[in-house]
């Protein structure tokens, strides 16, 4: 099952002897970046159609996003989509991503190190 076996901080942080610090994670003046007209143009798409699984929320909704966000930075990250990312299987930390960055220009392999991004929903994760 890997990753997904995780769905309460608490435990993680207990298995891995971990510290969670709650910090601002941008500056206050963070500039505003108005959205680009084609994305605007596939969101708005994406809300005529039956958006009814984790699956369909992530091709017509978060996709989109990351690829935009990762458009400012093409000569200095990968963007990944649905590859496994085996880490550490004896301790859950294996399976498949739904999207993950790898700090490197774009390859068509995974090299570290990789920038993640969590999904909490709130029936998995506190």
């Amino acid at each position: 099952m890997g990753y997904s076996n995780y769905k309460q901080i608490k435990s993680v942080i207990k298995r891995f002897n971990l510290d969670m610090r709650l910090i601002r994670l941008f500056d206050e003046n963070l500039e505003v970046v108005a959205p680009v007209s084609w994305l605007l143009e596939t969101l708005e798409m994406a809300k005529g159609t039956s958006i009814t699984n984790e699956k369909s929320k992530s091709e017509r909704i978060v996709s989109p996003i990351l690829l935009e966000a990762s458009k400012s930075y093409t000569d200095q990250i990968s963007f990944f989509s649905g590859e496994s990312l085996n880490i550490k299987p004896e301790d859950d930390l294996s399976g498949e991503c739904d999207f993950f960055f790898a700090l490197h220009p774009p390859k068509l392999y995974i090299d570290a190190p990789i920038i993640s991004l969590a999904e909490a929903k709130d029936e998995d994760m506190e």
